[in-house]
């Protein structure tokens, strides 16, 4: 089987790389996150790393790019956004207790935050100190305000800045996509087409909250437009809508 696949943020990335690593052999593309010199920076994500990344620090060649088909999850933006809020604030209910003390201590945050969210970004304390004042300032946050500082991030790439190779390699990459409205479905067909006849079950992990209310009961008309606006391309590529 051939095929490299790229996690995106609460598209249901976690519990396919599990699932591939754990059943089929698959490995990480980078052993740990690419950092700057000052190891301050994560320049490429372990977990998350765009198709550009890896062409350009050469993980991956184009030769690799012609023979193997790149496999990406989807979700519906407006369920998604609703999604990233909860687990951020979640995870400050987590952590908040004593953290201030750890943060004066060092290392702790880090750990801390590891364990209750599955992050991989190495042990590096100023990564630690900025997550937290992110969950510290989403966690203040109303949705309707969380929308509108969405709305203004301008270094978000969308799904086809993603899958785009770097300017001088002229390959388009062959693309399958999975839905995570139909997560496990959609990865056991794609199994099947690789000559898997009976997939192994796919368990969800790094779930956010269950019991949060329908994802259309947070949203006014100033909201929804603004992620209307923002996930246009995607929305219309992929069929999505608001209900």
């Amino acid at each position: 089987m051939r095929f490299i696949f790229l996690g995106r943020p609460k598209r249901g990335c976690t519990a396919v790389a599990h699932y591939l690593i754990e059943n089929y052999g698959g490995e990480w593309v980078l052993p740990r996150p690419k950092r700057s010199l000052l190891q301050r920076k994560v320049i490429v994500s372990k977990k998350h790393a765009m198709l550009s990344d890896l062409l350009k620090y050469q993980y991956i060649d184009e030769e690799t790019l012609k023979t193997h088909t790149i496999l990406i999850t989807i979700r519906n933006p407006f369920d998604r956004i609703v999604s990233t809020y909860e687990h951020s604030r979640h995870i400050y209910s987590l952590v908040e207790p004593g953290i201030e003390k750890r943060l004066i201590l060092g290392g702790w945050p880090y750990f801390t935050l590891q364990k209750v969210s599955n992050f991989d970004r190495g042990t590096a304390y100023s990564w630690a100190t900025w997550q937290w004042n992110r969950l510290r300032k989403v966690n203040a946050m109303s949705f309707s305000e969380y929308v509108q500082y969405i709305g203004r991030v301008k270094n978000q790439p969308s799904l086809t800045g993603f899958l785009k190779p770097p300017p001088d390699i002229k390959i388009v990459p062959t693309v399958k996509y999975i839905r995570y409205e139909n997560l496990a479905e959609d990865i056991y067909a794609f199994m099947k087409e690789r000559g898997i006849t009976h997939p192994k079950s796919l368990s969800y992990v790094n779930v956010t909250r269950k019991n949060k209310r329908p994802y259309q009961e947070y949203y006014d008309d100033d909201s929804r437009r603004i992620i209307e606006q923002k996930y246009a391309d995607e929305i219309k590529q992929f069929n999505y809508t608001f209900n």
